[in-house]
């Protein structure tokens, strides 16, 4: 049977159900697992208007899944249906086809634990793979009703001074590293970034006019208004002399408008705005138009809406000097322009930026920058918040690296590679940013070392170069390259060797309103960072945490910072499993992130992101022994000249190091001409890591012995490397993020790759240390080959310490189902038991045991830890602090919800927010919590309010945050600026009703995360005195939680009288009984029960997954989680 309308044959990633759906419908649901998608979206197999021949399709593809014996067929299908694709595995990623029957197809074989692992990746790298996504799960969409309108001071141009880094709170400031001389190349990034903002303005604007509705036919009344409110009507025919620019502004607005609606009512990006909307005004949009139409529409409009976005500039010297006069004038005057609407405010990359403005620009910088009546001073006066020895210092760096050329030179990347505990001149001779021979450092350092910017500690052997106060002072000028720039650049860009093990964030002015700085609604600042990986090609595929990364993207975080937010996550020397469910994807896949070293207490961190085993055991060899970590981490004064420091020297043991190195530890590619020589194994291990890497990239051109065959010297190369840092005395931790990890499980092929991963990779990551050296704990137990058992050292196990150390520690990120995913990673290191040799599992033969301890990192001893570990390192004492427990408590309350506990990245976030004030009054308590959690993005702040099935309310959260964030009472309209009106009205009394807000005046609220009725807070009575809820006027008694909830549902309207109602409320009262009765109370749940019954704590101690068999005569109880997890 056949008709007229066309017809597609779709289907379903969720469980690969495949079928028909009208072309023309916005919405269809997988008929088996219900999952709803927009049409638009889904991965499109066919389409036809003959009902029949779609039907025969969908059979074909299904009878090809189901019987092997199909194979031609299949074949013809997948011809057919994925000719959008360059390959078989890129189909495989689409989930639309049967994965296993592709790698068949393409000659895999299935039953390996990895050998089948390039056959699928998770990794935003695949994103070009078609995969459809379920409506609910858009992550880069907008709403522009729910975009917060920026408010800056005043618009104009202003200029962020040397001196104020640190000082300038950008976080809602769209950033530019470089703004180019060419306005052309700026103005549409620009514009692009400006769009939120702008559709928000519009969206907003519309909702208060009492004749306009946003829908899609009202789209030509709103613009026709827009327009009347720009003075621009269908009499308009040129502005400032040009006839195009009334015309491409009439068609900008349309556009505008139509896109704004279209977000409104569906989900989008920016990507999908129409190229008109970026390119007003630059002489290539609709018609060409120049300056004027940039000034009539985008400007005019920000400017009649009352909207002065904030935009933060670098001018580099590297691309304004040279260019021709004209064109870098086109570009100032593009800013004059804009400034009539934003804040702007530029920062010179270098001194010699400034003067080219002031001697071929002086009407411009006199008119806004004031530069031309000093330009040989032309630093700032000493800020309130910057000690006068320090901006005097900084003032004495600035004006030296004003009169001596040295960027880019010799001295400037030597000053800028020098971290915090100093560094040889080896060191850095084989610093890659420093790129200088060691004849060369030694001339370098004796002129920097006359003129007082370095010392030499001769202390030590070798020698150590360490910076003077006023060479760390020209070093924060100073990026790794050794270019000279602006602190506020340096930013975005410094070195990672400026870090520190103190995880001090930067300082942060307050916003007008006396309220604290306030994050992003749902990405935090390490997120935003890790997700946004900038160009491969520019920034390569490894980079330093914090400042150090690259990219176009602001980098607003500290090293330090970040670094100690991550190894919050990490609660034991095994497997730590966090469960965060704002976990953001990497922009790109393949990038992976390095950082710490001697400047961070001998801590080590690898980021990377889950792909496949294959993939992710590249990034892996790639980052720990690539160039990066051989010049910041790895070098030759850690490790020694002859590798005399592994394991802390050779009279450590009673073998040579080198037998131990070789033939205990088992590190690889180590012959006699490298075993003692560090250069020498260096540049042995850079080669098979670049060999290794580039047969990664032939894999599918590689046979199935081939393919092995990588794989066992990618796993071998993984353990040479975690050894490695082992004997250099480093504490390595690798975050492997796995940002879907909900989908991972529900693919038990891929989800099996996922596990067989830890088998295969973590398990071997283990030494045994005796008197005798460091011994292999594979090797040890499970290697099975006559020729290597030949080949190890002896050893001896002593009767009371069996046990291995880890030579690495694993922090495995998800999005969801934590405790599965430990249990099941659990499981798959237990499988290696079977694999110890059967000569050890008889008693016969002596070997170690192996305990990888894996637990769930999210619960209450972690929150305890990581808050106990701040109040130490702040020195707060008992008396300055509050009880731990009621601090947890809150923070549980805050944070966490029934099923899931807090990250412990936001308890750091949360933590290192405090760091920033400095005031002597400051007090560990309760007020100071609520002031670090409002810095956390909005849409962490007590998720326990909504349901597990129900879309967290963003709205109530931002309300939240907001009053959390303030010192002091926030009106009613405050409310409204950050949520809605609608959403005040609607959403304000569920906060009320737990009186976790009071009113405290006429239209003005506080909120109190313990609301008065906490037992064990000292408070017996509301804390204001215009208190007007219901909780108090129970008459039950004060801190009783039947009071409570009897308040909250007379709050909430609930029918209290009611038959139903009344018992539940009786002597004595069930708590379960009173959430039948009233289930709008079941919200509130997860708070009473922090605050009644205290954080439930982890539960009993876990075993961990234990490899191997105590010897005769030892046998050590199970070891525990109480006993594994790490103090620090």
């Amino acid at each position: 049977m056949s008709g007229h309308h066309t017809i597609w044959l779709v289907g379903c990633s969720t469980c690969d159900e495949l079928w028909l759906t009208a072309a023309g419908r916005k919405t269809t649901d997988c008929p088996r697992c219900r999952t709803t998608y927009r049409t638009r979206t889904l991965r499109k197999f066919a389409e036809d208007t003959d009902r029949d021949a779609l039907v025969e399709k969908r059979t074909q593809i299904l009878a090809s899944r189901s019987d092997p014996r199909a194979r031609d067929q299949y074949r013809a299908t997948v011809d057919d249906a994925l000719t959008d694709y360059d390959s078989l595995e890129d189909a495989a990623q689409s989930s639309l086809i049967d994965e296993a029957a592709v790698r068949r197809h393409i000659g895999a074989d299935d039953a390996a634990d990895l050998r089948s692992a390039n056959d699928e990746s998770t990794t935003s790298s695949s994103s070009s793979s078609g995969m459809e996504e379920p409506e609910s799960e858009h992550t880069n969409s907008f709403d522009p009703l729910g975009i917060p309108l920026p408010v800056a001071a005043d618009s104009g141009i202003s200029r962020i001074p040397p001196e104020q880094d640190g000082q300038t709170d950008l976080s809602t400031t769209v950033v530019y590293r470089g703004l180019q001389p060419q306005m052309r190349r700026w103005i549409p990034s620009l514009l692009e970034d400006l769009l939120p903002t702008l559709t928000a303005a519009v969206a907003q604007w519309t909702v208060d006019q009492d004749t306009l509705t946003l829908e899609d036919a009202n789209t030509e009344g709103i613009a026709t208004a827009l327009l009347d409110k720009l003075d621009i009507d269908p009499g308009t025919v040129e502005i400032d002399g040009d006839r195009q620019a009334p015309v491409e502004v009439r068609a900008w607005v349309r556009d505008l408008v139509a896109f704004t609606v279209r977000a409104v009512e569906e989900d989008v990006t920016i990507n999908d705005a129409p190229e008109s909307l970026t390119r007003i005004g630059t002489g290539r949009g609709l018609l060409n138009a120049g300056r004027a139409a940039l000034r009539a529409g985008p400007v005019a409009l920000l400017d009649v809406l009352e909207v002065t976005p904030q935009v933060a500039a670098t001018l580099n010297e590297g691309e304004w000097v040279g260019t021709r006069k004209e064109t870098r004038a086109r570009s100032l005057g593009a800013l004059d322009s804009l400034s009539d609407a934003l804040d702007i405010q530029l920062v010179f990359s270098t001194p010699r930026m400034e003067s080219l403005l002031v001697e071929d620009h002086p009407d411009w910088t006199s008119r806004h920058l004031n530069l031309t009546e000093d330009a040989d001073t032309s630093y700032p006066s000493k800020t309130d918040t910057a000690a006068g020895e320090d901006a005097a210092l900084a003032r004495e760096a600035w004006d030296i690296l004003r009169e001596r050329e040295w960027s880019g030179t010799g001295y400037t990347r030597i000053l800028g590679n020098i971290p915090a505990s100093g560094a040889t001149r080896g060191d850095l001779a084989a610093d890659d940013d420093v790129s200088l021979s060691e004849g060369s450092i030694y001339a370098y350092v004796d002129d920097l070392a006359a003129t007082g910017f370095v010392t030499i500690d001769d202390s030590t052997r070798p020698s150590r170069v360490v910076l003077t106060e006023l060479g760390a002072s020209i070093a924060d000028y100073v990026d790794a390259k050794g270019s000279v720039q602006n602190p506020v650049q340096a930013s975005l860009t410094q070195s990672p060797n400026r870090g520190t093990s103190e995880c001090t964030p930067q300082h942060q002015q307050d916003p007008p309103g006396d309220s604290h700085q306030l994050g992003d609604d749902r990405v935090s600042a390490a997120e935003s960072f890790l997700a946004r990986t900038g160009d491969v090609s520019e920034d390569g595929y490894t980079r330093f945490l914090g400042r150090y990364s690259g990219g176009t993207a602001p980098r607003e975080i500290e090293p330090a910072t970040l670094h100690h937010q991550l190894q919050a996550g990490r609660c034991t020397e095994g497997v730590s499993v966090v469960e965060d469910a704002n976990l953001q994807k990497f922009d790109d896949g393949r990038v992976s992130y390095l950082s710490g070293g001697p400047s961070f207490d001998d801590d080590v961190a690898v980021v990377l992101e889950w792909g496949n085993p294959l993939g992710t055991l590249a990034r892996l060899v790639g980052t720990l022994l690539g160039s990066r970590a051989w010049s910041k981490i790895l070098r030759r004064s850690r490790l020694g000249s002859s590798l005399e420091n592994l394991w802390a020297g050779a009279d450590q043991f009673d073998s040579a190091l080198a037998d131990v190195a070789k033939f205990g530890a088992q590190m690889g590619w180590m012959s006699s001409r490298e075993e003692s020589d560090y250069l020498s194994y260096r540049e042995r291990l850079e080669a098979v890591r670049c060999s290794l890497l580039e047969d990664v990239g032939r894999f599918d051109d590689l046979d199935y012995e081939q393919r092995s065959a990588l794989l066992s010297k990618l796993i071998g190369l993984a353990t040479t490397a975690t050894t490695l840092y082992h004997a250099a005395g480093y504490d390595l931790t690798v975050h492997l993020r796995v940002p879907d990890s909900k989908q991972l499980r529900r693919d038990d092929d891929r989800y099996g790759r996922f596990l067989a991963f830890f088998r295969s990779v973590v398990a071997k990551q283990g030494v045994y240390r005796g008197p005798d050296g460091v011994h292999s704990i594979y090797r040890m137990q499970r290697e099975r080959r006559s020729e290597k058992l030949k080949r190890r050292l002896g050893y001896e196990i002593d009767p009371g310490d069996p046990r291995a150390e880890l030579t690495c520690s694993w922090v495995v990120a998800v999005d969801g189902t934590g405790g599965e995913v430990a249990s099941d990673i659990e499981g798959a290191l237990c499988v290696e038991d079977h694999r110890v040799r059967e000569r050890i599992q008889e008693g016969t033969e002596e070997a170690a045991v192996m305990d990888v301890p894996v637990v769930v990192a999210n619960g209450a001893e972690t929150t305890r830890r990581i808050v106990e570990a701040f109040a130490m390192k702040k020195g707060f004492s008992a008396g300055a602090r509050q009880d731990l427990d009621r601090l947890v408590n809150v923070i549980h309350a805050a944070l966490g919800t029934q099923e899931r506990a807090p990250s412990p990245f936001d308890v750091a976030a949360v933590m290192q927010a405090l760091e920033s004030k400095d005031e002597p009054s400051d007090k560990l308590d309760v007020g100071a919590l609520a002031r670090g959690i409002a810095t956390l993005p909005a849409n962490r702040l007590l998720p326990s309010l909504f349901d597990e099935g129900e879309r967290p309310k963003l709205a109530i959260q931002k309300m939240v945050r907001a009053l959390l964030g303030s010192d002091g009472a926030v009106s009613r309209g405050d409310l409204v600026e950050v949520s809605s009106q609608n959403s005040v009205d609607r959403y304000l009394q569920r906060l009320r009703a737990l009186d976790i807000v009071e009113r405290v005046g006429p239209g003005e609220y506080r909120a109190y995360l313990e609301p008065w009725w906490v037992s064990g807070n000292g408070q017996s009575e509301p804390y204001s005195e215009a208190y007007d809820g219901e909780i108090a006027a129970t008459g039950l008694g004060d801190g009783r939680w039947d009071a409570v909830l009897l308040g909250a549902a007379h709050e909430l309207g609930a029918d209290t009288a009611s038959a139903a109602s009344v018992e539940a409320f009786s002597q004595p009262v069930v708590f379960e009984e009173v959430l039948e009765a009233h289930p709008v109370l079941e919200q509130y749940e997860h708070i009473l029960r922090v605050y009644v019954d205290g954080v439930e704590e982890d539960g009993p101690p876990s075993t961990v997954a234990r490899i191997g068999s105590p010897p005769p005569g030892t046998a050590p109880d199970q070891q525990t989680l109480t006993a594994a997890v790490s103090s620090d």
